[in-house]
This record gives C-alpha cells, sequence and structure tokens, in this order.
C-alpha cells in the first residue's frame, strides 16, 4: 500500500511539471509580444534600451535551439525591460523640466 501511494505521488508531480512546461507556441507567442511591445514603447516614447533588443534575440536563438523554458525566461525579461522603459520615459516627460536650470 505504502508503495502504491508514493507511485501516485510521483505520478502526480511529474504530471504537473509537464503541464507548466514551455512549449515552441508559447515561448514564440511571449517573444513576439515582447518584441511588439518594444517597437510600441520606442515608437510612442523614443526610449529604447539596447539590453532589450538583446533579450529579444537571446529568446529567439533559444527558440531556435529547441530551449523554450530559456526563451520564455529571456522573453520575460525583454517584456520587464519594456515596462521598465516606459517608466523611465514617463519619469523623464514629468521631470526634465526640474534639471534645467532657470
Amino acid at each position: 500500500m505504502k508503495n502504491g501511494l508514493t507511485v501516485i505521488a510521483l505520478s502526480a508531480l511529474l504530471t504537473a511539471g509537464g503541464a507548466f512546461a514551455a512549449d515552441k507556441e508559447s515561448a514564440t507567442q511571449l517573444t513576439a509580444d515582447a518584441e511588439a511591445a518594444f517597437k510600441r514603447v520606442a515608437k510612442d516614447t523614443g526610449y529604447q534600451w539596447t539590453s532589450t533588443e538583446g533579450a529579444i534575440k537571446a529568446a529567439k536563438k533559444a527558440i531556435e535551439a529547441g530551449k523554450f523554458d530559456e526563451a520564455e525566461a529571456k522573453a520575460k525579461l525583454a517584456m520587464d525591460m519594456v515596462k521598465a522603459t516606459e517608466t523611465q520615459a514617463k519619469i523623464e516627460a514629468d521631470t526634465w523640466m526640474m534639471r534645467v536650470p532657470k
């Protein structure tokens, strides 16, 4: 009985772990979303972080290599950088006049 419960528990854990693994479709979509957001923020604000481009390129390279978990991680990093770029642009738009001598 004890061995049977152990087998069931291990099977449930292994199955659950596989359910959260990244696949090509989700990694590709997340990368495309990050790239689109990057372009939109760059167009709207005039701000671009070159490190964001590097993260997007790394995500695409990881997809080509079949490393979908890595690709999603890089795409999420790129998306975080896009949000930070957007925040920086807003802060700069709101505070630049304070730095100009009067």
